[in-house]
């Protein structure tokens, strides 16, 4: 069935090229023409195709326009032709009534998506625009959103103490307290009375892994921190 850039022609020579990939994409204007065929040197009726880009512009502000250069003298249900391939692209099946279809009333004014491909012809060193793909329908892809970020993000202070808590509970997990012994631990080493370890301040927080890394060393654990937590463990010390 021969490539598509066989009979499409966007020769910009001082034009600018439509960047290569998915772009929307109206069919502008339509005409019959003659035009030779590559593979057998014969005169056939084609349809000379321009589409005006709706998602770009060049840059005086206008509209890409690329060519597509369909052959008329086909079976327009032959799903190989270019031809089928246009229809399909313009309104998603091929109608019952396809031979009635208006050239110059039912075709013009179309809105379609096409995948193009900028390819340089090794013979004239000329680059072409090439409708590779139509695709009528095609979901816009959304571009990937920001992730939010965490509100401690915008309390230094906050953050740092949420860093030192998960190393905290991470030490006392390895020391192998349980959350009633503790939330003990931790009142005991600050001298007050602890009901969860949010209400500690940050000194705190450090003098109790301070308290914990020297409990460890004393058992000669080698126990990392356990950075993850287990997260019933630490709902029971944040509870």
């Amino acid at each position: 069935m021969g490539k598509l850039g066989d009979y499409t022609n966007n020769n910009t020579g001082n034009f600018e090229l439509i960047e290569d990939g998915w772009h929307k994409v109206k069919l502008n204007e339509i005409k019959v023409i003659e035009k030779e065929d590559k593979q057998s040197g014969k005169m056939k009726k084609k349809l000379s195709c321009c589409f005006n880009s709706l998602d770009c512009v060049n840059s005086e502000g206008n509209p890409f326009k690329v060519f597509y250069f369909p052959n008329l003298e086909v079976n327009p249900r032959n799903d190989k032709s270019k031809l089928y391939t246009l229809i399909m692209g313009l309104f998603g099946k091929i109608p019952d009534d396809v031979e009635d279809l208006d050239i110059e009333n039912d075709l013009p004014g179309k809105v379609t998506n096409i995948f193009v491909s900028n390819t340089e012809n090794p013979e004239t060193g000329k680059t072409y625009t090439n409708i590779v793909k139509f695709q009528l329908n095609r979901a816009a892809k959304k571009p990937l959103a920001a992730p939010p970020k965490p509100p401690m993000l915008n309390n230094p202070e906050k953050a740092v103490k949420a860093l030192a808590l998960t190393k905290m509970h991470g030490l006392l997990k390895d020391y192998g307290l349980d959350p009633k012994d503790a939330l003990e631990t931790c009142s005991n080493t600050v001298g007050r009375s602890i009901a969860k370890t949010d209400e500690l301040t940050l000194d705190e927080i450090k003098n109790i892994s301070d308290f914990i890394l020297t409990a460890l060393s004393e058992k000669n654990s080698n126990a990392p921190c356990n950075s993850k937590d287990d997260p019933d463990f630490v709902a029971a010390l944040q509870a």
